[in-house]
């Protein structure tokens, strides 16, 4: 999520299953007789291509909850590491497990009919919010004159299937959408050559507040100060929620009273300083809170925080 190009990817993707969605075209399916052929096979290796498929088309966005399992089995033996995505696995059958032994609920599930082409529709409109998301963060990433050519981009996408719908003549149609994405994709790094460098005030209207830098952070470690060090992102919704507990009064006064140092390090962009920081602590995903108490790391926060925990932390470790 760090790479412009990689925003602008998503975020065409989003927009066209969202156009897809609302009926405005439909994606056809590239190998429909070979996932159908082997979908239909009993046995092992058809419940292992339905578990795939159903995994690929279903599996979330892994923060905030499944992040802290995955980075942790990652770390991990080998058969530890297997029976933690064992577990996920298990999680992601046990609807048919469920239905398995208890044919009888069958019978709950709604019937196929006219809402399921309602619920298609209205399912585009979260598709074009998240779609938006993404063109807000890269634009902070890269640069306001950024606006127009993705946008355009965007236009030129439905131009394209219009254009599609107007002809019959498939392998025209072919050559007409190759043309069109070679053009974005192609033209499209050509506005990236602006990346905004992160943005962070250097004082809140209370407690102290400091741009990452591992220079600074190891002068106060050697100064004996306490440092709390908060790792987020733009695109990082947890640390979006996160961030509003330290503009707190009550978490801010806290911090002024201990005599805490906020730093912030930001990996909205690809930040090597940043990344390799975080590599020591032996951390790989983000948020990433650690506390420093006289200039000895003493503590790492959860992910999800709570003014409450926030509270607690501090109190307990700094004296």
């Amino acid at each position: 999520m760090q790479s412009p190009i990689l925003i602008t990817g998503l975020m065409y993707i989003m927009f066209l299953m969202g156009l897809s969605f609302s009926g405005f075209y439909y994606i056809p399916f590239i190998f429909p007789n070979i996932t159908s052929g082997c979908t239909d096979k009993e046995g092992l290796v058809g419940s292992f291509i339905v578990g795939m498929i159903s995994t690929l088309i279903a599996t979330p966005c892994t923060a905030p909850f499944m992040v802290s399992a995955i980075v942790f089995a990652l770390n991990q033996p080998w058969l530890y590491s297997l029976l933690i995505f064992q577990a996920l696995g298990f999680g992601v059958a046990v609807p048919y497990l469920v239905l398995s032994f208890f044919p009888q609920l069958l019978s709950i599930l709604p019937k196929p009919g006219e809402w399921m082409k309602v619920l298609q529709q209205f399912l585009a409109f979260p598709l074009y919010f998240s779609a938006a998301w993404l063109f807000c963060i890269l634009i902070k990433q890269t640069d306001i004159e950024l606006l127009f050519p993705v946008l355009s981009s965007l236009i030129l996408f439905v131009m394209g299937i219009w254009i599609m719908k107007l002809i019959n003549n498939k392998k025209l149609i072919g050559r007409i959408v190759i043309c069109f994405v070679i053009i974005i994709f192609a033209t499209s790094p050509l506005y990236f050559h602006k990346v905004k460098e992160s943005i962070i005030r250097g004082r809140s209207a209370n407690m102290e507040v400091l741009e990452f830098s591992e220079t600074t952070l190891t002068q106060l470690l050697d100064q004996k100060k306490n440092v709390l060090l908060s790792v987020g992102a733009d695109w990082c919704l947890t640390c979006r929620v996160n961030e509003r507990i330290f503009q707190l009064d009550t978490i801010q006064a806290l911090f002024v009273k201990k005599r805490v140092i906020y730093m912030k390090g930001d990996l909205t962009s690809e930040n090597s300083e940043m990344s390799s920081y975080v590599n020591k602590l032996n951390k790989e995903g983000i948020p990433l809170y650690v506390l420093y108490v006289n200039g000895e790391k003493v503590k790492t926060l959860p992910q999800m925080l709570t003014e409450k925990v926030v509270v607690d932390t501090i109190n307990k470790y700094v004296k």
